[in-house]
């Protein structure tokens, strides 16, 4: 299944509320704060609770230093996890599934769920009032994140309306998406925000459909960490997890207007309006969580698109990789 993560071309270090050096979330003193280092594996509006938890404060609130790196793929932050540079990292719930099955005594359980739909979405050169996805058959699609999730997620729906990938739609992956696409070159392009909504406003594409709508709701990101880590430090995780619910609140109860202006540092390059304008699209579209809490049967049907993929041969019982004790002391935490 690693053939199928999507890598990055650079790396990146972000560090967010603070800039201490202190290892595995030890405690400052002087603070009074426990440092943790976070890896994602890409920056993205998906993610944005994380960064209001970050903006707002309210990682800090629960005593929490959050340093970000940012890594070109999941094997980078799989090996950066095992090896204990990292204590919590932020990717799809198949990297768990990966770990597990490659025999790891050490391996990563789910505890907290940030978004659960794929959050790509379809998009053609022409507006289309009634797409159908029947109607692709004999199409190309450049694919924005090639060998991943995204484009496991996409075969799967294709293969759910009768077409089969590479034969009935000709899918590229070896080309820039965004670029290529403005340039002419493919029917559809599949990209995820910001960037679907940059594309629309240069008049390049226009959104035919939601590939997280068309699929159903899947764990498509989660917080994990090495099974030690949560027998070692569970204080940590929750106060982790108290707050990435409050933050998932937090963006469920403002207008995205108001998100906006909060995650704004993180999207510099991004004008305010498009940036509310790529919010705004996937609260429509019930994109991020509004618990943390892992759905067993959401996690399953994971496992049935990478086995449709041919990307795995059996599956992983979910109470295995799953530990949704802190997400849901997070629920009654924030109730309080």
């Amino acid at each position: 299944m690693q053939k199928r993560l999507g890598v990055l071309l650079a790396v990146v270090l972000l560090t967010a509320v603070g800039l201490g050096g202190c290892s595995n979330a030890e405690h400052d003193p002087q603070k009074q704060t426990a440092i943790v280092r976070l890896y994602e594996v890409y920056p993205s509006l998906l993610h944005a609770p994380q960064y209001v938890a970050i903006t707002q404060a309210i990682f800090a609130e629960e005593g929490l230093e959050v340093e970000i790196t940012l890594v070109p793929g999941a094997k980078e932050l799989i090996t950066a996890l095992q090896e204990g540079h990292a204590d919590i990292g932020l990717a799809g719930a198949e990297t768990s599934i990966q770990v597990y099955q490659q025999g790891q005594e050490d391996y990563l359980i789910n505890f907290s769920q940030l978004t659960q739909r794929e959050g790509s979405f379809l998009l053609g050169h022409n507006r289309e009032a009634e797409f159908q996805w029947e109607d692709l058959r004999g199409k190309s699609i450049i694919i924005g994140h090639p060998g991943g999730r995204q484009e496991m997620v996409l075969e799967y729906i294709l293969k759910q309306h009768g077409l089969n990938p590479g034969k009935d739609v000709d899918i590229i992956t070896d080309l820039h998406a965004s670029e290529a696409f403005m340039q002419g070159k493919g029917d559809y392009v599949v990209l995820g925000e910001p960037a679907a909504t940059e594309l629309e406003k240069e008049d390049a594409g226009y959104a035919a459909a939601s590939i997280g709508t068309a699929s159903g709701d899947i764990p498509d990101t989660v917080y994990v960490a090495r099974k030690s880590l949560l027998k070692k430090n569970p204080e940590l995780i929750q106060k982790f997890s108290n707050a990435v619910y409050q933050a998932q609140v937090w963006v469920d109860s403002h207008s995205p207007v108001e998100t906006a202006q909060v995650i704004a540092p993180f999207f510099p390059d991004m004008k305010l309006d498009d940036l509310a304008a790529a919010v705004e699209r996937y609260q429509q579209h019930n994109t991020w969580r509004v618990t943390t809490v892992m759905d067993e049967q959401s996690f399953n049907f994971l496992q049935e698109i990478i086995i449709t993929a041919g990307e795995m041969d059996t599956v992983v019982e979910p109470s295995i990789v799953i530990n949704n004790d802190f997400a849901k002391k997070a629920v009654l935490y924030n109730k309080r």
